[in-house]
């Protein structure tokens, strides 16, 4: 009876840790602010699809998709920052830029070809103009593809809305948790100076996974949603969107101590438009679907 009342007891303290383990509650903050002369390594890879799939009077008149990807690694060290203590200009010393070209013939075989795009040692300077990221090697902007590379991988501050705005929780959270996230913030977030969009067309919620240990140090693991409708981009003329959906997931290892910045992120963004021309433009029916999707995965490391 004695060893019976012992492994009752026992079991009692271990559901009771356990219970306290579960029940633990951590704060979320998401962006973690930085200062003026941070540094920072960080590595990338990804990609972009484009694909474009076109019809005139129901009949294929083009069916074409290309992939760009990207294998990154730079040293940054920060500039200045927004009104949010988001880095607004960096310095980045370019480790690897490697642009990867799919230039398979058939889908039985890939073909890619790496191309190496700026030296070792390079040094870019990124700063915001008309909201947009821009970046310069000596004053002078850098190619359409570099720029293109670097902008799946740095996203600067703009004074606007940031991640914990989105999906951040105004009070500590467990594991298992999921709430909505903030649209009022998240429009703000996602509208630029040429795209306009309405919280009303914006859901989403954000979940703590769990609790991970990412090179010796404890995180939250944190995955978010997000979908936005009737996003209306600029469009050519004679041109009208009939569907326009943005479909988005992140995810991300955000240390327990809230002094250091994120050690990992990951996300995809899906955005698929439906356009077609306009009444009186052309005596064809023409419709044009495009999709555009992009996976980003980023490791971060921190200089003392």
């Amino acid at each position: 009876m004695h060893k019976i009342k012992s492994s009752i007891a026992a079991i009692a303290a271990v559901c009771c840790v356990s219970s306290f383990v579960t029940a633990q509650e951590y704060q979320i903050l998401l962006t973690r602010p930085n200062k003026v002369g941070d540094k920072f390594d960080i590595s990338s890879e990804g990609y972009e699809l484009n694909k474009i799939v076109a019809t005139i009077n129901g009949e294929t008149a083009d069916n074409s998709q290309e992939t760009i990807g990207i294998e990154f690694q730079g040293s940054i060290q920060v500039l200045a920052i927004d009104s949010n203590k988001v880095p607004s200009k960096v310095s980045i010393t370019i480790g690897k830029l490697i642009k990867i070209q799919d230039e398979s013939r058939t889908p039985f075989i890939r073909q890619e070809v790496k191309t190496p795009l700026l030296a070792k040692g390079t040094i870019v300077n990124a700063s915001v103009v008309s909201d947009k990221e821009v970046f310069t090697v000596d004053n002078t902007p850098v190619s359409e593809d570099i720029q293109k590379l670097l902008s799946m991988v740095i996203t600067l501050g703009k004074g606007r809305a940031t991640d914990n705005d989105i999906f951040g929780s105004a009070v500590p959270r467990k594991v298992g948790d999921t709430w909505e996230i903030n649209r009022e913030k998240a429009a703000e977030g996602v509208s630029e100076a040429e795209l306009r969009v309405d919280k009303d067309d914006i859901e989403g919620t954000t979940t703590l996974k769990d609790v991970v240990t990412v090179d010796g140090t404890k995180c939250l693991n944190i995955n978010a949603q997000l979908k936005v409708k009737n996003i209306s981009p600029p469009m050519p003329s004679g041109i009208v969107i009939k569907k326009a959906t943005v479909r988005a997931n992140f995810s991300g290892a955000f240390p327990v101590d809230t002094s250091i910045d994120r050690l990992s992120e990951h996300q995809e963004t899906t955005t698929s438009i439906v356009a077609e021309n306009a009444a009186g433009q052309d005596s064809r029916a023409i419709t044009i679907e495009t999709t555009i999707k992009q996976v980003v995965t980023t490791k971060y490391s921190y200089k003392k």
